[in-house]
């Protein structure tokens, strides 16, 4: 009865979700590439008659697509039409301000913001503003700002992930992207090109956009919003904050270099300091006693969010760590770069986020590829767990995600089934990081140079769950629960309740219990179940991890073809990883990515085993 019972909830679920009428539910097929994917293997077993092996993979995969899902719509219902009128309200509002230098900057960049908005509209009105829009939609290199004056990396303008999908959302990316990254830099340093008499300016026009937003109640309502759904769905801000230039700005009478000045003190005093480095700096150029953080300190009109997985990476590049170490004949490892003619560690490596979080099988490949022999790295290791294990114990959605990491990435070198585990929640990782790649501030190395089960079809016995990932669904179970308490939606709901499904059944096979044919059947269906939450299949993804400056290279995350795996008569699939180093001219999106697995031109999966 039991059962029965749960069977009927989730047809019911179902049939709500189609009463929906959202397109995210419409049951479409696996994506139409021509690689072998998660959902299109499953799709296979259905068509061969072969019995489902529901993989952990399958299902973080799955509810990877139903988070992105989800997101798109609210980011598509609130967040674009919030930005624009706020955009549009900016310019208005400046249209009728100051007629001086910081009156004119703060109008040339709502005319850019706007214009990045809408690119039908053409370039805005201003030299400077021009010359931005021009560095923006060329998204090439890295160059000094014509309206900021500091150097900016304009290759990350470039839109990927969803974001391509259409001119609207092509521009939504590119303004938002450049109010996340423009900075209203407060302390003059050579090592990123601000001088005293831009850090000033930018001074005055911080606190005037400050006192505009919080003066008017229309913007201050829209801007409230922005800031509670990022804060909400990705964490923190470390900036500056407009309470924080409204407090020294109405204190401060005086010259703009002073009100520089008190900001840049203001930051320094209460912990406002950037903990990302989400800037190019050279430190070779820093001034005695000036650290990175400082050098970047200063108020963004859109604030970019805190993840304690970039800061980790982030303290694990020069100059966290020291010169590479090498006795003897050894070959360079994928971390290594040169700058000023040193050897050092330009990028992280992405198996260092599982190693850091317990995975003695990544810990292991490091080792043996080499990438953890720097000077001080033992020394910056330490620091890097320390404050990942402090971010873990605060709350938000930083902390929850920390917690299913580790349950995912924290087992010893040998466990059964460690690196499958491993590489499945690095697919899921990845996925995560294109769904926060425009509002999460990315590390720089410092620069030198019902929707009801469907009908089972013909009869497949012999349908299986892996078993040993209990511990991983029971994380993952809280981890949705947790999403759901913060952002209800139906997709979400269904899930849970699938979930939920399966864990009785593995709880019940660790028991002593078979798989009887009411499993059988709910294993063999679950797929398309998850296809029709998701809303579409998967194929290879891309996003970027970590940016080098000083080698003009970005380090790039991806997901490749599917890899088919049996289970007794069952067969199920794999998630693959891959991660590469790329030049900042030639960011890639999804489209680009397929393009090269297609030529067969791409690097090899992530292989623990092998240490790469």
């Amino acid at each position: 009865m039991k059962g029965r019972a749960s069977r009927r909830r989730l047809r019911a679920l179902a049939f709500g979700l189609l009463a929906l009428g959202s397109p995210a539910f419409a049951g479409a097929g696996p994506a139409a590439e021509a690689f072998d994917s998660v959902f299109g293997i499953y799709e296979q077993n259905r068509q061969q008659g072969r019995p489902n092996y529901v993989t952990q993979d399958l299902l973080l995969l799955a509810y990877a697509l139903i988070r992105e899902r989800a997101w798109a719509e609210t980011e598509q219902s609130e967040l674009l039409p919030q930005v624009g009128e706020l955009f549009r309200g900016l310019h208005q509002a400046l249209a009728n301000g100051p007629d001086d230098e910081a009156g004119h900057a703060n109008l040339e960049l709502a005319s850019l913001l706007v214009a990045l908005m809408d690119d039908s509209a053409g370039p805005p009105a201003g030299e400077r503003a021009r010359a931005e829009w021009e560095l923006v939609h060329a998204a090439a290199a890295v160059a000094p700002s014509p309206l900021f004056g500091a150097r900016i990396d304009y290759s990350q303008f470039r839109p990927r992930g969803r974001y391509t999908a259409t001119p609207a959302l092509a521009g939504y990316f590119r303004a938002v992207r450049y109010a996340q990254t423009a900075l209203f830099g407060v302390q003059p340093s050579a090592s990123t090109g601000l001088d005293e008499a831009t850090a000033g300016r930018l001074a005055v026009q911080a606190a005037r956009l400050a006192a505009l937003i919080d003066g008017d109640e229309t913007l201050a309502r829209g801007y409230r919003r922005i800031d509670d759904l990022l804060a909400s769905r990705f964490g923190p801000a470390d900036d500056l904050q407009v309470a924080d230039v409204l407090v020294v700005s109405r204190a401060a009478d005086s010259t703009d270099a002073t009100l520089a000045r008190r900001l840049a003190t203001h930051a320094l005093a209460h912990d406002r300091l950037p903990r990302i480095t989400s800037g190019v700096v050279d430190p070779l150029r820093l001034e005695p006693g000036l650290t990175p953080a400082r050098a970047l300190s200063g108020w963004r009109l859109l604030a970019a969010r805190y993840t304690p997985e970039s800061a980790a990476l982030q303290g694990l590049v020069w100059k966290q760590v020291g010169r590479h170490q090498c006795s003897g004949d050894c070959p360079p490892p994928f971390t290594l770069s040169v700058v000023d003619g040193l050897p050092v560690k330009g990028m992280p490596n992405v198996l260092e986020l599982p190693a850091l979080l317990g995975s003695g099988e990544a810990r292991q490949a490091l080792t043996r590829a080499g990438d953890d022999r720097y000077e001080g790295y033992a020394e910056a290791w330490g620091r890097a767990r320390e404050q990942l294990d402090a971010d873990a114990d605060e709350s938000g959605p930083a902390a929850a995600r920390l917690t299913l990491l580790r349950a995912g990435f924290d087992a010893a070198a040998g466990a059964p089934a460690a690196r499958e585990r491993l590489t499945a929640m690095l697919g899921f990782w990845t996925y995560q990081r294109r769904l926060d790649q425009l509002y999460v501030k990315q590390g720089y190395t410092l620069a030198g140079k019902g929707l009801e089960l469907p009908s089972p079809g013909r009869q497949r016995s012999g349908a299986m769950i892996e078993v040993e990932a209990l511990p991983l669904l029971r994380a993952l179970l809280g981890f949705v629960e947790h999403e759901q308490a913060v952002a209800a939606h139906p997709g979400r709901l269904a899930f849970r309740e699938l979930l939920t499904h399966c864990i009785g059944i593995v709880e019940r096979l660790q028991a002593g219990s078979s798989v009887d044919a009411q499993d059988e059947d709910f294993l063999n269906r679950l797929d398309q179940a998850l296809l029709g939450l998701a809303g579409e299949g998967d194929a290879p993804v891309i996003v970027d991890l970590h940016t080098d400056a000083a080698s003009a290279e970005v380090l790039e995350l991806a997901t490749g073809p599917a890899r088919e795996i049996r289970h007794g008569p069952a067969t199920g699939a794999r998630i693959s990883v891959h991660q590469f180093r790329q030049p900042l001219s030639g960011r890639m999106t999804d489209a680009d990515w397929r393009a090269r697995l297609r030529s067969g031109e791409v690097p090899p999966p992530i292989d623990v085993g092998a240490g790469v």
